[in-house]
């Protein structure tokens, strides 16, 4: 799917918008656009005034991707604030397909999280990376007391709607985990 002149032109300002999902219950996301591919969307996530880490999300749930007055006022503050000057590129993933992103992801060495908003029971899984393929992810997860799973969590590629990463939960949670 080629980029139009707007998508381009936002993408190489990395400007500051909000991706506006297209069902009932997809949450809208907020952060500096930095990638796009055929399938995905890669933001810095901007939560509150704050950077809090990045989000893949899947093209398919975009119903749009909105840059209007509220978006540029906001980056306004954010401008002011200081926000903007921390916003970084700071890891290289490629976008080709999950297995490529999953690959990119493992070599961060950073705990994700993986969910499938789609399903009739969410599926939420947050963990490191065990096993990539062409078709799912094995994941090795812990639980809400931090406690390793002693089996590996398998999630197909066909369900999955967002990734996230380097975010203050994971990174907060992951320093906590009993071993």
């Amino acid at each position: 799917m080629r980029l139009t002149k707007r998508q381009k032109d936002l993408l190489r300002e990395n400007a500051n918008v909000t991706i506006i999902r297209n069902k009932p219950g997809l949450c809208n996301v907020h952060g500096y656009l930095l990638d796009i591919s055929g399938e995905w969307v890669l933001l810095q996530n901007i939560y509150e005034f704050h950077l809090d880490g990045y989000s893949i999300i899947r093209k398919s749930d975009v119903d749009r991707i909105r840059y209007d007055e509220i978006d540029k006022y906001f980056e306004k503050i954010l401008r002011d604030e200081g926000v903007r000057k921390r916003m970084s590129k700071k890891y290289q993933i490629d976008l080709t397909n999950l297995s490529s992103i999953f690959e990119s992801l493992r070599k961060t060495k950073l705990n994700i999280i993986v969910e499938c908003e789609e399903e009739k029971n969410d599926i939420f899984v947050v963990g490191k990376i065990s096993k990539i393929d062409n078709n799912s992810i094995g994941m090795l997860h812990f639980d809400a007391c931090g406690r390793w799973s002693k089996q590996i969590k398998t999630i197909p590629y066909s369900k999955i709607t967002i990734i996230r990463f380097d975010e203050e939960y994971i990174n907060v949670f992951s320093r906590h985990l009993t071993r």
